[in-house]
């Protein structure tokens, strides 16, 4: 073989090998459990004076973007200030 045919395949090789790399990488990040780690929830509570309209069900937006759920809107019983204790999901 000659030096350019020499180099143009240790080229298609390392192409080869860029190709089948970046699509075993794909794979497993589509059929690994890696994103659980970001679909992970937290549960969380808050008070308020008033929660007119809020409902078990409703999204939770932080700057616009639903980023979680109620899961539930209770009257706490002498709460003081602030009767209204939500629990949700981020």
């Amino acid at each position: 073989m000659k030096r350019g045919e020499d180099l143009r395949w240790s080229q298609l090789k390392v192409g080869i090998l860029l190709v089948v790399g970046f699509l075993v990488l794909l794979w497993v990040s589509f059929n690994s459990d890696l994103g659980s780690v970001f679909d992970e929830e937290t549960l969380l509570g808050a008070r308020f004076p008033s929660a007119e309209g809020l409902v078990a069900g409703s999204p939770v937006l932080f700057l616009g973007m639903e980023t979680g759920q109620v899961r539930s809107v209770e009257l706490v019983p002498a709460g003081g200030a602030e009767p209204i204790r939500m629990t949700f999901t981020v």
